[in-house]
């Protein structure tokens, strides 16, 4: 079972990484979340907790920013509807977002995220909304400030993996560059940057 990877990123493609593992050769493509597709550059080292999801159609290797990722990813596959690329989506939200609109009832900020109606919407929040605490947020919070410290502000490299991280969630290219481009990048981490940006796509 896959569990946690690092490697170097060989190639971006379709919102996908090619992956070189450290000190074996071996190569994976990983369907990461928008969070941590945006804070990879082609040739860096990353790290990325996985999640082998097997259907009876295909399988894949989900990759997460962050173990508190993974954590709620699983929750959200366990409510009837979602599968694998729509809770990948979902995260894209921001996990604090996401979990505060699951918290609060907040079905319209749900369905932003393309291919999630309000009927979803509502089953996400019905079905998960007993399982997040104070703690999620707090979990997710402390992600999100770690990431901060660590993460480079914004450059045009950075403009380009946020561009392709939320088309390949399904936005349209002009909608997501002028939302890039109304989000200002002083001392923001590209994670950051990305939620502001989903946020003025939402409006």
């Amino acid at each position: 079972m896959y569990s946690f990877v690092r490697g170097t990123v060989l190639a971006f493609d379709d919102g996908k990484i090619s992956l070189l593992v450290e000190n074996t050769g071996l190569g994976l493509e990983l369907q990461p979340t928008p969070l941590l597709f945006a804070s990879s550059s082609l040739g860096e080292v990353v790290e990325a907790h996985l999640y082998h999801h097997v259907t009876d159609v295909s399988e894949a290797l989900f990759a997460f920013a962050n173990a508190e990722e993974k954590r709620f990813f699983r929750k959200l596959l366990k409510v009837d509807g979602v599968g694998g690329k729509t809770a990948l989506s979902m995260l894209g939200l921001g996990l604090s977002p996401l979990i505060r609109a699951i918290e609060t009832g907040d079905e319209k900020m749900i369905a932003t995220v393309p291919g999630i109606g309000k009927k979803t919407a509502l089953k996400v929040i019905v079905e998960l909304k007993s399982e997040v605490s104070g703690s999620d947020i707090i979990a997710s919070d402390t992600e999100s400030k770690s990431e901060k410290r660590t993460k480079k502000s914004p450059s045009d490299v950075d403009k380009e993996a946020i561009l392709l991280s939320l088309t390949s969630m399904g936005y349209d290219r002009r909608a997501v560059e002028a939302a890039i481009d109304a989000v200002a990048p002083e001392g923001l981490s590209v994670g950051e940057r990305t939620v502001l940006t989903l946020k003025a796509l939402s409006k």
